[in-house]
């Protein structure tokens, strides 16, 4: 089952990266990404800790609080939700599992910084 969640996860990071670069493009399109984008990273997060992944739904925790807040989502706040989904796919390329540690912490922490700038 840990291979059908990785797989399935690399292809939905996939989703969230190219919907994200749509809106980075064409900025008028955030009202009908903002659903789809929030669903991804709900997924995520929901699904990460129980395939052995916690930093995964911690990360998709940050990434789904900070779409879901977002009324309009400019250049800066679409590099940030790219910086997670980097992070996610870094998770998943090096087998990061568990909480990745003293890094994985940091990693959290920075994320999460980085979404406070936008309040």
């Amino acid at each position: 089952m840990v291979e059908v969640f990785r797989a399935a996860a690399k292809d939905q990071i996939a989703a969230l990266e190219a919907g994200l670069r749509e809106v980075v493009d064409s900025a008028e399109l955030w009202p009908d990404k903002k659903a789809e984008l929030c669903d991804i990273s709900h997924n995520l997060k929901g699904q990460g800790s129980s395939f052995g992944y916690p930093l995964i739904t911690q990360i998709g925790l940050s990434l789904n609080r900070m779409l879901k807040g977002l009324e309009y989502c400019d250049l800066r706040c679409a590099k940030i939700a790219l910086a997670h989904a980097q992070a996610l796919s870094t998770v998943l390329e090096k087998n990061i599992l568990g909480a990745g540690g003293a890094a994985g912490e940091a990693l959290v922490k920075r994320l999460q910084g980085l979404t406070g700038q936008l309040d």
